[in-house]
Order: C-alpha cells, then sequence, then structure tokens
C-alpha cells in the first residue's frame, strides 16, 4: 500500500486531533499515523499525496514534504512568533504594573519589540 510522508508544524494535541480527523476523512486513505515529536504524519492508502497535502492545509497547518529545508524554515517562524506574541503580553503587564504603583516607564511597550 503507497505511502505518503509529510512534516506538519503541530503544536498540541487539538492539532494533531484535527489532521487525524480531517485526513480520516479523505477518501483512500487507510490509515494515518501522526508522530508529535517528529511533527511527521504518515497516510496509507490510494489517496494522491497532493489530495493529502491539500487536505490537511484545511486545518490551518504547514504541511511539506519531510525533505524540504523549507519545513525547518516555516516551523521555527511559526514557533518565534508565538514566542513573540507571548512576551508582549507579559511586557504589558509589566507596564501596567508598573503604571499602577507610580514607577515612570522610560519606554512604551511598542517602542521595546516593534519588528
Amino acid at each position: 500500500m503507497p505511502e505518503v510522508a509529510l512534516k506538519v508544524a503541530m503544536s498540541c494535541g487539538g492539532c494533531e486531533a484535527a489532521v487525524r480527523r480531517v485526513l480520516g476523512k479523505l477518501e483512500g486513505v487507510e490509515s494515518v499515523n501522526v508522530d508529535m515529536q517528529q511533527q511527521k504524519v504518515v497516510v496509507t492508502g490510494t489517496a494522491s499525496p497532493e489530495a493529502v497535502l491539500q487536505t490537511v492545509a484545511k486545518t490551518g497547518k504547514v504541511a511539506i514534504p519531510p525533505s524540504s529545508t523549507q519545513y525547518l524554515y516555516l516551523w521555527c517562524r511559526t514557533e518565534f512568533s508565538k514566542l513573540r506574541s507571548f512576551a508582549r503580553g507579559r511586557l504589558d503587564v509589566l507596564h501596567k504594573a508598573r503604571a499602577a504603583a507610580g514607577i515612570r516607564v522610560l519606554a512604551s511597550p511598542k517602542d521595546l519589540y516593534s519588528c
């Protein structure tokens, strides 16, 4: 039975479940194996690689063949974006606490993380 292997950027169990769910509904798919550790999805069946790729894309996840170096770039970009959002939220809380305590803030949060 033919296999289609993809690297898929997944960050949680919900991502894994979404990928399993949509691929399980795809015509020609016999089984779906998801490895969160390696960010890898292996689909066994007669479904074409293009159909598998398009189906995974419907979940909003980045999916590319595992040999592609672009995968690493996209994964790093996604993780950096999450980290930046987290840091922005923490800086906003810090500045609000300082302002409430009467401590003068020398720079606004936007000045610190403008990209």
